[in-house]
């Protein structure tokens, strides 16, 4: 199944962050909420109204990411030293999955099995975050698990930014 995807900040101002990744071919969109924690926040993806994962950190030196999901149960871990914005995948159906990125041009790409499941590019020309993303997999999960991957990546990347 490939589609696109595409993932911006929602209007969210005073309540907790929100973002919104949309399926650009009319499907409903995925709506991540941000629920506030003392030291471990926690997402929610929501789609057609319905949960299909929750995301909570963990704690530790690296961001690590406990999620339950309909893909399954496991782990998102980002390397302590890593330039690459890289994130693995552990436990679960996706298990050594790896999502890799690049500061400098904002590119992305999410690998497993040696196949490209989806690939991300930030869109630059834009005053607000927004990234394409091309779910390249046929697999059923396979957006599922790229949505989790790249909302993970936001999420750091807010965190880093001082706007969690």
């Amino acid at each position: 199944m490939n589609s696109v995807l595409r993932m911006h900040n929602g209007l969210s101002l005073p309540a907790p962050p929100t973002i919104v990744i949309a399926p650009m071919d009319g499907r409903p969109d995925y709506v991540c909420e941000r629920r506030a924690g003392l030291l471990r926040p926690s997402w929610t993806i929501l789609n057609n109204g319905r949960r299909c994962a929750r995301m909570s950190a963990k704690l530790g030196f690296a961001a690590k990411w406990g999620v339950e999901s309909e893909v399954g149960e496991f782990e998102l871990r980002q390397s302590a030293f890593n330039m690459r914005n890289a994130f693995t995948v552990q436990g679960g159906p996706y298990h050594e999955a790896r999502l890799t990125g690049s500061l400098l041009d904002r590119t992305f790409k999410l690998e497993w099995q040696g196949n490209t499941v989806a690939q991300a590019q930030a869109d630059v020309m834009s005053i607000i975050d927004i990234h394409e993303i091309e779910v390249l997999g046929v697999g059923p999960d396979d957006e599922l698990i790229t949505v989790i991957c790249m909302l993970a990546l936001r999420a750091e990347r807010m965190k880093m930014e001082g706007l969690e």
